[in-house]
């Protein structure tokens, strides 16, 4: 079931990625949108969108290679949010235009990330801080290129739902984990009923 869903998560990101490219140069140049309010796509966008589709393609092709060893699939799908927050990151902050008050799209991958491949409380926890950091790196990234970034406050503001939101998906993953315990103890019983 989570090889299921994990490839379904693939199939919908890579459906998203397309959209953002379509959207970006064929919708949103008629849409004249106010300058201040719209994070500009820019050529890098192109090249981390693409590569997030050649990514989603490898891992929903390793999936099923990796329905017998339930740790590994955790791994990659962990992985896998990790890199798409890494290229949503990345485009947010090439040209840092910090909206506050507006929630990154990483937010959502957190968010959405533990009812699509339930993993363990903690490994979720990691990967979701992780995916969190990945606005901050996009900063760093562009930092590194010498283009000056807003102040400290406002960053901190700004980016601050992302970890929450990262200890948020730790909720649903502990649900999801202590309903897995649930089902197993109900199937080791088998079809014995209980007297007291």
């Amino acid at each position: 079931e989570a090889v299921r869903r994990l490839r379904l998560a693939c199939v919908v990101w890579m459906a998203l990625w397309a959209t953002a490219i379509i959207v970006n140069h064929l919708v949103a140049p008629w849409l004249h949108l106010p300058v201040g309010q719209v994070v500009r796509w820019s050529p890098i966008a192109d090249v981390l969108a693409l590569g997030s589709m050649v990514v989603s393609a490898l891992v929903y092709r390793y999936a099923a290679r990796a329905c017998d060893r339930p740790e590994t699939l955790i791994n990659v799908a962990i992985g896998y949010e990790v890199v798409l927050a890494l290229a949503i990151g990345v485009i947010n902050q090439w040209e840092p235009k910090v909206l506050v008050g507006r929630l990154s799209w990483i937010c959502a991958l957190i968010l959405l990330y533990p009812m699509i491949v339930p993993a363990p409380p903690r490994k979720v926890l990691i990967g979701s801080l992780l995916a969190a950091s990945m606005d901050p790196v996009g900063l760093l990234l562009t930092r590194l290129r010498g283009v000056d970034l807003p102040a400290l406050g406002t960053l901190v503001w700004a980016y601050l739902p992302n970890y929450i939101c990262a200890g948020l998906a730790v909720i649903p993953s502990h649900v999801l984990s202590r309903l897995s315990h649930k089902v197993s103890r109900a199937r080791e019983m088998g079809s014995y009923r209980l007297g007291g």
